[in-house]
């Protein structure tokens, strides 16, 4: 159900930024694809991290953030996210 809620609500909040700025329908619909596919992109960097944890046996990737997991958990998925819809954004506005 998170995943799916948090899907809907990236292409709900894209829908609503591309209206506050104007966007042609054309680029709006790119750019909610490119976020929810960003979005998506997100979670699997997450669990990539979760796996790679699991891997080495630890419970947190460090001890900065006590009970958080440590600073990597609290970034994985915008360190996975965030390249690709620069990425997105960059090819939309050449395109």
């Amino acid at each position: 159900a998170g995943l799916w809620g948090g899907l809907c609500c990236s292409a709900l909040l894209s829908l609503i930024a591309g209206i506050l700025f104007h966007l042609a329908p054309s680029y709006l619909l790119w750019f909610v694809c490119i976020s929810v596919i960003s979005a998506l992109y997100s979670v699997v960097g997450d669990l990539f991290i979760s796996m790679i944890k699991r891997l080495r046996g630890v419970k947190d990737t460090g001890v900065l953030l006590p009970g958080h997991g440590g600073i990597l958990d609290r970034c994985d998925a915008m360190c996975a996210g965030i390249p690709l819809l620069t990425l997105g954004l960059l090819f939309m506005s050449v395109g």
